[in-house]
């Protein structure tokens, strides 16, 4: 027990000081930029100029600005559009793009797969003082905040938020608030971060989880999203790999071998519900993308086969997701049932927490499947349907 003590509180000091170093340099670095005229206004070229090290593009309305008309150089033009600055300077923007309102959903997920691996008294005591579990928790917010930013970063780039009705004051890197270097220099150190905290995570489920995880957001808007199919899977693997970690850490770090198939299963149950709730989501909002996806080589479901078939697809991973989430209530009501022969009412009334999961259970499923159904009677061409069936499923 003191040697346990002991690497925790070394595990504890690691982390500490692989962030510190880690996140110094973004006080010092300084990043070239240049302002939304040359990186996201669509002007028509008419020159390349150097300024610094750096080639630029100059706008035809600033193209009679040149060292034969003025005298001047293009380094003295330029000053004020092309300074240096600091990621420290643009940490409200950077922070912003990361979504810092999924955490809320991350520390669901977190503390739901612990409980299904400990659903012990002592889980509090377990969950807060552990230095291991938090240290799953906060890989788990870089898994998040790195996809958010690289699906970012290549739609941007690739041109594919232009198809899309966005708010440009959402979306930094069209607005020029952030340039591509800034962002990308900014995702670099996210996931060298979370590459150090992988090594410290306890147990090789858990580093296998939250690596592939890693790679998955790394793949994902460049490679991964435009092959047929893979885009749903991979943004519900990625969902569902949350409680699948923090189960596994918990199980690892207290050592509870015995209830390991338990808990598995218990969790396994939610990854599964997880994983084809997310599918579902996903191809609902696909289908209010579908003209987008289209014209910008993503080949999903409503984009091959339809929105009309994509909406039974949704509706068939929906009918799955409610059944994974009733079965395990039922199972033990009915066993229940079988073994004492009383009725129904009173194995309700003895089994509590057993009939409180299946009333929630069955009133989540009874939401989702309606939601669904109604965007499957639409054929899935309702965006107004698809959106409040979406924002319903979270």
């Amino acid at each position: 027990m003191r040697a346990s003590r002991h690497q925790h509180q070394a595990g504890f000091w690691i982390l500490i000081m692989s962030i510190s170093l880690l996140l110094t340099p973004l006080f010092d670095l300084k990043v070239r930029t240049t302002t939304s005229a040359f990186t996201s206004t669509p002007f028509k070229l008419r020159k390349t100029g150097i300024v610094g090290s750096q080639r630029v593009q100059i706008p035809l309305q600033l193209s009679s600005v040149n060292e034969n008309d003025t005298g001047e150089s293009l380094d003295d033009c330029f000053t004020q559009e092309n300074r240096k600055t600091s990621l420290w300077s643009k940490r409200r923007e950077l922070v912003g793009m990361t979504r810092p309102s999924s955490i809320i959903g991350i520390s669901l997920f977190h503390m739901v797969g612990t409980y299904l691996a400990l659903n012990s008294d002592n889980y509090w005591n377990i969950l807060l003082k552990r230095p291991s579990l938090w240290i799953v928790f906060l890989c788990e917010i870089l898994v998040s905040s790195t996809s958010m930013i690289i699906n970012d970063y290549h739609d941007a780039k690739l041109g594919r938020d232009a198809y899309k009705k966005v708010n440009l004051k959402k979306k930094v890197l069209l607005n020029g608030k952030v340039s591509f270097p800034e962002a990308k220099t900014f995702v670099t150190y996210l996931y060298s971060v979370a590459l150090i905290l992988v090594c410290l995570l306890p147990g090789a489920p858990t580093r296998l989880a939250i690596t592939t995880s890693l790679m998955a957001t790394f793949l994902y808007t460049k490679h991964l999203k435009p092959k047929f199919g893979i885009k749903n899977a991979v943004c519900a693997m990625l969902v569902a790999c949350t409680p699948w970690a923090s189960s596994m850490a918990a199980l690892y770090t207290t050592n509870t071998k015995h209830a390991f198939y338990k808990s598995v299963l218990a969790c396994g149950r939610l990854v599964s519900c997880l994983f084809f709730g997310v599918v579902a989501r996903e191809i609902m909002l696909d289908c209010n993308d579908v003209d987008c996806d289209d014209k910008t080589g993503i080949a999903t479901i409503p984009v091959k086969y339809g929105c009309g078939r994509a909406s039974a697809v949704s509706l068939l991973a929906t009918l799955c997701m409610s059944a994974i989430a009733l079965s395990q209530p039922i199972y033990h009501i009915l066993k229940e049932y079988a073994q004492t022969r009383v009725s129904i009412g009173n194995v309700f009334k003895s089994h509590p927490i057993q009939t409180r999961r299946l009333g929630l259970a069955l009133t989540a499923g009874i939401i989702m499947v309606r939601r669904s159904w109604q965007v499957f009677q639409t054929r899935g061409k309702n965006p107004q349907v698809n959106s409040t069936a979406v924002d319903e499923s979270v």
